[in-house]
Parts: C-alpha cells; structure tokens; sequence
C-alpha cells in the first residue's frame, strides 16, 4: 500500500489521546456523582431540619449539573402555592419579595401534576415567562424536579440559568436528589410527629398527677 493510501487510513483512525482525554473527563464525572450522591445519602439522616438539609442538597445538585440560581419550596396547605425555603438568584438582579406568592401553574405545575422532571432550555421565548412577575431573575433555562411522598409532589427543586443546556441526564440526577430531598422531608415530618406526641403525653401526665 503506497503512503498516501497509509495516510488515508489513518486520518480515519480515532486519536488516542483525545479518546483517553474524554474516557479520563467521563470517568471523573461518574466519580464526582458518585460521591455526592454517596455524602447527600449520607447528610439526610444528620440535620437537624429540613430546610438545612435541602439546601445542602439545592447546591450539590446544582453544582452537578452546573446551574447557577434556584430554589426549594413545598407545596402549601390549600395546595394552590409554592412556599419557598430558599432562593439562589445566581448573582443577577431579582426585586421580587421573597414572600410573594408563588402559584402552582407555568412549567412547575406538570412537574406537580405529572410528578417528573420537566424542563424547558429557551424559557425567555417561552410562553410561562408571560407568568414571571415584574422584577424576577431573568431565566435562561429553568428545570424543575418534584419530592414525590406517597406518589404526590409535595415540593419542588427548582434550578435555573445552567450555561448550555439542560440534558436528560440531568434530568435524571435532578429526580434523584428530589427523592432524597423528599425522603429528607418524610423524615423530618415523622420526627415533628413524635416530638408532637411526646409533648402531648407529658402534658396528659402533668394534667393527671
């Protein structure tokens, strides 16, 4: 075979360097979420509240998946609102009180309904951002993931203004931390339970000597 054909052959061929370059980047992905989720699992059953764990949990996701704003909230008692622990802005400019109402509709109600991540990654040139209230973060981006307990959404993890696009592995990791984050709300939910109950059994007991 004469050295133009050799030439062909291997310009065809993969580079090895670039190959191992991107098996070393995959590698180091799969071992970065391995860990976090490994600590997440392990945070759950270590704060004290819930508001401390979700957040803990708000910022790994989103470090994962490289957002930059977002928020944790729980689903009101009427089930008509959002009721948001925490915001992240990100560092841009957000004028809306952080207790401005926050009604079930837009993109996070399928999330709500359907019980799944959703996503949309040209949320501007959207129709829900005709819902944003005057003052709010501006969106590039947005993706929601639901805390599902007892198959309904009783919460959401919003994260927001990821640099690309979202991506159904993200998608994925996001569902994830949502059931940690709802297996951390049933937890600290049964400890009110007791704490409410031993409270009540002291009392009685007082009220009976």
């Amino acid at each position: 075979m004469n050295e133009q054909g050799n030439g062909e052959i291997l310009d065809g061929m993969p580079d090895s360097e670039t190959e191992l370059q991107k098996l070393t980047a995959e590698l180091a992905r799969t071992n970065a979420v391995f860990e976090a989720l490994r600590k997440s699992s392990k945070h759950i059953h270590e704060f004290q509240s819930f508001e401390e764990c979700a957040k803990n949990l708000f910022y790994t996701c989103s470090q994962l998946l490289g957002s930059t704003a977002g928020y944790v909230a729980l689903l009101s008692d009427d089930g008509k609102e959002n009721e948001v622990l925490f915001l992240e802005a990100g560092g841009r400019t957000c004028t809306v009180p952080h207790e401005y109402p926050m009604p079930i509709r837009g993109l996070r109600a399928e999330s709500y309904q359907h019980n799944k991540v959703v996503y949309d990654n040209d949320f501007m040139n959207s129709p829900w951002v005709e819902l944003m209230p005057n003052g709010h973060v501006s969106l590039d981006n947005v993706l929601f993931a639901p805390l599902v307990i007892e198959n309904k959404t009783v919460g959401i993890i919003g994260l927001a203004n990821k640099p690309g696009d979202f991506t159904e592995e993200d998608a994925e990791l996001a569902m994830i931390f949502g059931d940690l984050a709802a297996v951390a709300l049933r937890n600290s939910r049964m400890l009110e339970n007791i704490c409410a109950g031993q409270v009540r059994e002291k009392k009685l007991r007082h009220e009976a000597e």
